[in-house]
């Protein structure tokens, strides 16, 4: 069942302005020495990991592989094979991930987790 606080908490890191975004990974490296770009679902992977006090699996950084990341689907309560759709402004159902990387910037997408589960 999803957990709505965490929900929250993810949706919350999306609306910091802490991440900043990149496309089809889960993390890649930012122009800055140890710093990093996050694809939305990277940004749930990072804080659901410093919530657990585990590693996050950036060895296996592709957003496609949601196994690699299991525990960020658990922390979430979901299960990761139906991932966390979202819908577009005509209804059509797509994903976190296609948005993110279609274009659409982090605040849209938490505005869209919101509209969707809170």
């Amino acid at each position: 069942m999803l957990n709505k606080e965490r929900l929250e908490r993810w949706i919350g890191a999306l609306e910091s302005g802490e991440y900043k975004q990149t496309i089809g990974y889960l993390r890649s490296p930012d122009d800055a020495p140890r710093k990093y770009r996050y694809c939305a679902v990277g940004v749930g992977v990072r804080e659901a990991a410093n919530d657990l006090g585990v590693r996050a699996p950036w060895s296996s950084p592709q957003c496609n592989n949601p196994k690699a990341y299991q525990f960020f689907y658990d922390w979430l309560g979901v299960d990761c094979q139906s991932g966390i759709p979202i819908h577009d402004d005509n209804g059509r159902k797509g994903s976190v991930t296609g948005f993110n990387d279609g274009g659409a910037e982090f605040p849209e997408i938490a505005q869209r987790l919101r509209k969707e589960y809170l």
